[in-house]
């Protein structure tokens, strides 16, 4: 498969050579063919559009990560649970495997980061809108009460949703 970024060259390649194509048969006065390299001018040009937006969106969720974990299940809407490999949350959105979801962009309607749970195990996120929540469960590998209220006050920080601490106690011991 492509990456997101090989995939903004090619559409931008197809996009030139499609707009050009449409140039040459205009002016050779074939209409009919001018007219359905314009239309596949205009349908690469959204594609285009849609694939560079998304390509910002990595980046942006990339250089402002706040966790990087190895290990991570999506729940979403339906009852049935997907296991990625790696995932990264941001201040602005998650890369879950190969899916790209942001929050805090979409206005009053759009995506937002509702809950943060830390627990001895995993940290929940709950982000999405009122018609479709998603649960995000990652391994974080935590060991000490003083990294678990750290990251507690990362996530504050950077997101402004205070994140839960269940089954840590303030009086654990150093390891």
């Amino acid at each position: 498969m492509l990456s997101l970024q090989n995939r903004k060259t090619l559409f931008a390649a197809l996009l030139i050579c499609s707009i050009l194509l449409t140039v040459w048969f205009a002016a050779a006065a074939l209409p009919f063919f001018a007219f359905i390299f314009a239309a596949c001018s205009i349908a690469l040009l959204i594609i285009f559009g849609r694939t560079a937006r998304l390509l910002q969106v990595v980046r942006l969720i990339r250089e402002n990560q706040i966790l990087a974990v190895p290990a991570a299940w999506l729940q979403e809407n339906d009852p049935g649970c997907t296991c990625t490999e790696e995932s990264i949350v941001s201040t602005f959105g998650a890369i879950i495997g190969s899916r790209v979801f942001q929050w805090g962009q979409g206005g009053l309607g759009g995506s937002r980061l509702l809950d943060i749970a830390i627990d001895r195990k995993a940290i929940t996120l709950t982000f999405g809108t009122k018609a479709k929540i998603a649960k995000l469960t990652l391994l974080h590998g935590l060991t000490e009460s003083e990294a678990a209220m750290q990251l507690q006050e990362k996530f504050n920080f950077e997101t402004g949703v205070k994140a839960k601490l269940t089954g840590w106690s303030l009086t654990d011991p150093p390891r």
